[in-house]
């Protein structure tokens, strides 16, 4: 075949292979493929005669290598091209809600200590922002003296003296409990049940 292209004066300048399989509907049908040559010719030469040369030889090159287990080797990498093409326009997924953690540790830089009407005491507990203590407690806890003697525990001194305003370096272990109320309060937020207090490591 190339010896009649020779003869015809005809050269080969481009080749091109488009391989395309059905993907549009999800069905996966039969494969197809695109054998495409170009070819400059001298003037005067027989364009019919020239286009059945390059059709002969184009045929012989594109079959030349089809072995019988040649779809074996050739039917994953479409799919994965198809897949792959597939993701790559999809739209993009709503990434997933995290779930709210029930419980957790904050470290406390700051507290207030005050007893209240009917033998209870006040708790307040303030994190650690920065280097400072927060404006505003994120903790409370309302006992009376022996449980709250018992929440405090070993971090409790002798020498403190009520009404207590102190820096401290706790971490204060808590669960959600029951939700805000209220105007200021956001919907679904819950109130941080305190569940246990020790020195930050």
């Amino acid at each position: 075949m190339d010896d009649t292209l020779k003869q015809l004066g005809a050269i080969v300048t481009k080749i091109s292979v488009i391989y395309s399989r059905k993907v549009s509907t999800g069905d996966y049908g039969s494969e197809g493929a695109t054998f495409g040559v170009e070819a400059d010719t001298p003037a005067g030469a027989d364009i019919d005669a020239v286009g059945d040369a390059l059709y002969a030889w184009a045929k012989t090159v594109a079959t030349r290598n089809l072995a019988p287990d040649l779809k074996a080797h050739t039917v994953e990498a479409p799919v994965a091209v198809a897949q792959a093409v597939e993701e790559a326009f999809a739209p993009p997924a709503t990434p997933p809600t995290p779930a709210k953690e029930e419980e957790g540790h904050t470290r406390i830089a700051r507290i207030t200590l005050i007893a209240k009407p009917e033998g209870k005491y006040l708790l307040e507990l303030y994190p650690k922002i920065g280097d400072q203590p927060a404006k505003y407690p994120e903790l409370r806890f309302t006992a009376d003296k022996e449980r709250m003697w018992a929440m405090i525990g070993p971090e409790w001194d002798d020498d403190w003296k009520l009404p207590l305003d102190k820096e401290v370096d706790w971490l204060a272990d808590w669960k959600l409990g029951r939700e805000k109320t209220g105007k200021l309060a956001k919907p679904g937020s819950r109130y941080k049940d305190l569940r246990a207090i020790h020195a930050a490591d």
